[in-house]
């Protein structure tokens, strides 16, 4: 009897607490739905008070770059294509193309014929390095070494360079893409679980309790986050549990991997003595 009366009051503490989260639940959604899109007057207002914390985050000597705040997804996009995609970075052609490369070849080659065609590179490799050196740093786009057996004149340049090149897949492009079908669901990062994202539909509750947290691979360990799960009983108390992350310095810690690229063009000379 005894036995019975405790799950009893069990199950309704149990019952009891479920119809507390449920409540709290519906209540944030009937606030989202209520808040679900900004008036114009309201985005004008966001936008003065946002450049107001920026100016305020510049006078007071902190280092702030507002295209970082504003989006860091460029930065991401060259994180994915390393060692995936040719190239880590954008390149849209120049409406002045024809001119840079004329320009170039002019201060370079000493010609002034017109016709790209015309024009070999391959006699005189070194006036075609220098030629390819200069329209690379003219043009933040160098032609990689697997295509340079391709280049015999300047007209095999300037198709090279008439080819916008992205860093993205185009299955990705094809989920940015802002015409896509109302009726088409595409994500383009999985949904990850994670405990301190409390103001989720799940509420930093897991429901694979003692597992997971664990992201493979040297360039997802860059994008997302990990986290130690709580496999023993007594790691739900606080004062058990260890916090500490588990990439604290690591490389791919995002505080070092910061660092880290900063240094990426540093070249190293071994003195031989």
């Amino acid at each position: 009897m005894i036995a019975g009366r405790c799950l009893s009051q069990t199950s309704r503490r149990i019952a009891a607490t479920r119809n507390i989260f449920f409540l709290r639940s519906r209540k944030k959604t009937e606030e989202e739905k209520r808040t679900d899109g900004l008036t114009n007057e309201e985005k004008e207002q966001f936008k003065l008070r946002y450049s107001g914390i920026i100016s305020k985050l510049v006078s007071s000597g902190q280092n702030v770059i507002a295209d970082e705040i504003d989006d860091a997804q460029p930065y991401l996009d060259s994180i994915r294509a390393r060692g995936i995609l040719p190239y880590k970075y954008n390149y849209n052609p120049p409406s002045n193309l024809k001119d840079v490369i004329t320009n170039a070849v002019s201060s370079v080659l000493s010609t002034k014929e017109s016709d790209f065609s015309k024009i070999d590179l391959s006699n005189n490799l070194k006036d075609k390095a220098s030629l390819l050196i200069k329209l690379g740093n003219e043009l933040s786009h160098h032609i990689p070494n697997s295509t340079l057996h391709e280049i015999k004149t300047v007209a095999d340049v300037y198709n090279f360079y008439s080819e916008p090149v992205s860093n993205v897949t185009e299955y990705v492009e094809m989920v940015r893409d802002p015409t896509i079908p109302k009726n088409i669901s595409m994500k383009e990062e999985a949904v990850r679980f994670h405990p301190e994202d409390v103001e989720s539909y799940h509420g930093g509750v897991t429901a694979f309790p003692g597992t997971g947290g664990e992201v493979y691979g040297l360039r997802n360990k860059r994008i997302h986050r990990e986290f130690n799960p709580r496999k023993e009983w007594y790691d739900y108390e606080d004062t058990h549990f260890d916090y500490t992350k588990i990439d604290a310095n690591k490389p791919w810690d995002p505080r070092i991997a910061e660092k880290m690229d900063k240094y990426v063009n540093r070249k190293y000379k071994l003195i031989n003595n």
